[in-house]
Formats: C-alpha cells, structure tokens, sequence
C-alpha cells in the first residue's frame, strides 16, 4: 500500500539514520533541497518521481520500498506461490490473466 508523504518523509529520515548520515546530507548529495523533508512532512508538495529515484539510488534501495515496502508483500507472495503444486499455479496463473482482461 502506498504511504503517505508523512510516512515517505519518516521512511527517508530511517534510512539516512541507518546509514549515519543526515537528512542536510543527503538531500545534498542527492541535488535536492533542503527543505524536502519538511515540506514532505507538513502536506506543503509531494514527491516528484525524479527526486524519489534519487533518494532511492542514494541508500540502494528500490522506489517500491521507499515508497510503501511492496519488496516484502511480494515477497510473501511469492513464497506462497512457490508452495503451490504446479496444476494450483497454473489455475492461479490463469485466474491473474482473466482478471486483467477485465
């Protein structure tokens, strides 16, 4: 699920924080302006793509993660997958295609 600019502005602050170094610097490294965060924080703009993929790029992290942890969910969806017998994965696989013709 996607968050909110809140969330993505706390998910930038966690990542800076795990690799030891500030949100001044990173924003500077990642050619952005300081005030990001805070305007992220306070609903004053929202993220643009571009800036979203440098941030991610920065910490090595994919856009899916700093911007909702999709990595883990499908993940989990994958190892359920993994468990199905290979007549359930075709059933399931076939069931994903009508949904998208929809």
């Amino acid at each position: 699920m996607p968050q909110t600019n809140k969330e993505i502005a706390a998910s930038i602050r966690a990542l800076a924080k795990e690799r030891g170094v500030t949100i001044k610097q990173t924003l500077t490294d990642c050619h952005i302006n300081r005030n990001f965060i805070y305007d992220l924080e306070h609903g004053d703009s929202s993220p643009s793509v571009d800036k979203i993929a440098r941030i991610a790029e920065y910490f090595g992290v994919s856009t899916a993660k700093l911007l909702g942890g999709a990595e883990g969910e499908i993940q989990a969806l994958l190892s359920l997958y993994e468990q199905l017998s290979p007549s359930a994965k075709e059933e399931l696989r076939a069931y994903m295609q009508t949904l998208l013709e929809k």
